[in-house]
């Protein structure tokens, strides 16, 4: 079952909220969660340490798309986004690609894997084997650490037979909060990847979750 309903506890309240697979009419209100985690930094170096070490703890997106790459992603078969929802307000999305049988074609950039695990490194490469690619995860600020995005990773994993494989980003600018949601949800860093971005070096630890 895609859609079902979910209770967040905290000290206060008891607040309901649904997982359901996205449809179009959905694709400007994922854009307002996308845009809420979005860091902006046109030049990382620029950052004080304070402000690094803020952004990197806290968490964020820096992949920016436009409304007709939300509405495209709706459309595909091979491709879902999962919304949680609060009333008519979404809260929190994940967007995966499903079928997926080679890492290096789905990537925006050439990249060097370096993987721990000969089997874990088929996954991503061999043609004949199929993984989940986790895109995107994000809650909005004011709903963040009550178990949602769990919540839908929870419904992704159900509804899907495959491994899941997420990239995150460590250089040059680390996402531990994106590191801790991973590890608390049984992902395994099984190892990373190079790449260079609009003459930018990147390093991504690469996580993936089995059945």
């Amino acid at each position: 079952m895609i859609q079902g309903e979910y209770r967040i506890f905290n000290k206060n309240n008891a607040e309901k909220f649904n997982i359901r697979i996205a449809n179009l009419d959905d694709a400007e209100k994922i854009i307002f969660v996308l845009k809420a985690n979005l860091v902006q930094v046109n030049n990382i170096n620029e950052l004080t340490k304070e402000k690094k070490a803020e952004i990197e703890n806290k968490g964020f997106l820096r992949k920016e798309v436009p409304l007709q790459f939300y509405k495209k992603l709706i459309e595909d078969k091979n491709k879902e986004i999962y919304i949680a929802s609060d009333n008519d307000d979404i809260i929190g999305f994940a967007s995966i690609y499903k079928n997926q049988n080679n890492i290096l074609k789905i990537r925006d950039t050439s990249i060097i894997l370096n993987i721990k695990v000969k089997k874990d490194e088929s996954i991503l490469i061999d043609d004949d084997l199929y993984f989940i690619y986790l895109d995107q995860i994000s809650v909005i600020p004011d709903y963040q650490h009550k178990g949602i995005a769990t919540s839908i990773l929870n419904k992704i994993i159900q509804n899907n037979k495959d491994p899941i494989v997420s990239f995150v980003v460590n250089l040059p600018l680390k996402n531990n909060a994106s590191d801790l949601w991973h590890t608390y949800n049984n992902f395994k860093l099984i190892g990373t990847a190079e790449g260079n971005y609009k003459n930018v070096d990147f390093l991504w630890n690469i996580y993936m979750i089995k059945k």
